[in-house]
């Protein structure tokens, strides 16, 4: 068994400039409405010559952040397949849930759950054919009754659908040829009841004791004659806190 690599560099999960919360302030010193507008984007298309020198740069050097199962599936419908091979480092967040359950909404129908994941891990050779860097973040009900009832304790039945999870995420993933770094954040109702029965752990804070795991890849993936990725392993994190603390304690 091989070591894992050093501990991956700290995640920025959280973006609510997208969603319009008040801490802009944390993306930008421009405070908004201005600051909101204000990128090298916006620059690129004042002048023509500076989009021909900077739009390589733009997506080969930048981090493509992603909300939605339904615009990374239209990704090449939106994005020329020649920028889309210069996408390097992606980060995508996928809301796999039933809609109208614990806030979640708008979801399209073929996108929900272990089937949804499966369709959209499918096209991703397609759609970031030289991705180098990943970081997928899933959340969602998907497992409503499970999810509820593994909330604040080890649960191996959470963990072997957890597992069943992931090897549907890799089935995708090992289909990258250029990709070196690779990163899965469950949402924190999966996560704790599954990362404390691989680890052998147990804690009653409503917390977890491990906030990051490596996982290598297991014997398999990507031996069907397809390009293979490079990676030899990936690293799972704790992602969205889905639970208030008085669900994870019972109290609800």
């Amino acid at each position: 068994m091989q070591a894992p690599p050093r501990g991956p560099a700290p995640l920025q999960r959280e973006d609510d400039c997208l969603v319009g919360d008040a801490s802009c302030d944390f993306f930008t010193d421009i405070p908004p409405p201005e600051g909101c507008f204000v990128g090298i984007l916006g620059w690129l298309l004042t002048c023509r010559q500076a989009y021909l020198d900077g739009v390589d740069v733009l997506y080969a050097t930048n981090t493509i952040r992603l909300h939605g199962t339904h615009i990374f599936y239209n990704l090449p419908k939106l994005i020329s397949q020649p920028r889309l091979g210069d996408i390097s480092t992606v980060s995508l967040f996928w809301d796999l849930g039933q809609p109208g359950f614990c806030g979640t909404y708008r979801i399209p129908q073929e996108f929900i759950g272990l089937e949804g994941l499966e369709t959209l891990v499918n096209i991703l050779p397609a759609s970031l054919p030289g991705v180098r860097r990943l970081h997928l973040s899933l959340f969602g009900f998907w497992w409503q009754d499970l999810q509820l009832r593994a909330r604040g304790k080890r649960s191996e039945e959470m963990f072997r659908a957890t597992e069943d999870l992931l090897q549907t995420t890799l089935t995708g993933l090992v289909k990258l040829p250029s990709l070196a770094d690779c990163r899965i954040s469950l949402p924190f109702s999966i996560y704790q009841p599954w990362v404390e029965e691989a680890t052998d752990t147990t804690t009653a804070s409503g917390d977890v004791a491990v906030q990051t795991l490596w996982r290598e890849l297991p014997r398999g993936i990507g031996s069907s004659g397809q390009t293979e990725a490079s990676i030899t392993g990936y690293w799972v994190h704790s992602g969205v806190q889905d639970l208030p603390k008085e669900q994870l304690f019972g109290n609800y």
